[in-house]
C-alpha cells in the first residue's frame, strides 16, 4: 500500500466497518505540518527584513546624532592633522560598540524567544527541531555588521565634506 488512493481505500473499508470511529493518517499530518512550516518560513522572512530596517534606522539615528554632536571636534581633529579615517573611526567607534553589545544581547534574547516559539507553537502531534545551527547566529551577526559597516562609509563621507572653518566658527 504504496501511494495515496490504496491508503484512502483501505482506511475507507475500515471506516466502513463500524469497528474504527476515526483514522488519522500520516500523509495528512505531514501536509498539515509543511503547509505550517511555508507559513512561519514566510513569516520569519518578513521579520528578518523588518528587523534589517530597524538596524539600518537606528545605526543611521545613532551615527547622525552623534556626527552632529561632535562636529566641532570633528574640525579641530582635521586641523590638528588627523586623516578623515581617523576622525570618523573616532565618531564610529561608539556604534561599532554598541552593534558588539546588540549582537551578543541579540543572541540571548533570540536563544530565548526560539525556545519560546517552538514550544509554544508547535501542533501537539509535531516536534520542531530544537536546536539552532551556528550558521544562523553567524548569519545574523553578519547581516548586523554589514548594515554596521554601510554605515561607517556614509560617516566618512559626511566627515570628508566637514566644512573645518564653519563648524569652528560656531562658537557657544
Amino acid at each position: 500500500m504504496n501511494n495515496k488512493t490504496q491508503i484512502n481505500s483501505f482506511a475507507s473499508s475500515l471506516m466502513k466497518t463500524g469497528a474504527v470511529s476515526a483514522i488519522n493518517l500520516n500523509t495528512n499530518n505531514q501536509q498539515i505540518i509543511d503547509s505550517l512550516i511555508q507559513s512561519m518560513d514566510k513569516v520569519m522572512f518578513l521579520l528578518i527584513g523588518l528587523a534589517d530596517l530597524l538596524a539600518v534606522v537606528v545605526i543611521f539615528t545613532l551615527t547622525t546624532t552623534n556626527l552632529e554632536e561632535r562636529m566641532r571636534e570633528i574640525a579641530i581633529l582635521k586641523v590638528l592633522g588627523f586623516y578623515n579615517n581617523e576622525a570618523s573611526l573616532y565618531i564610529y567607534r561608539e556604534t561599532i560598540i554598541l552593534s558588539i553589545f546588540g549582537i551578543l544581547i541579540g543572541f540571548l534574547i533570540g536563544n530565548w524567544l526560539h525556545g519560546f516559539i517552538i514550544d509554544n507553537l508547535a501542533p501537539l502531534n509535531a516536534m520542531f527541531k530544537p536546536g539552532i545551527l551556528f550558521s544562523n547566529y553567524l548569519l545574523s551577526a553578519l547581516i548586523s555588521l554589514v548594515i554596521t559597516g554601510i554605515m561607517a562609509v556614509f560617516v566618512n563621507r559626511k566627515i570628508k565634506e566637514v566644512n573645518m572653518l564653519e563648524a569652528l566658527k560656531s562658537v557657544d
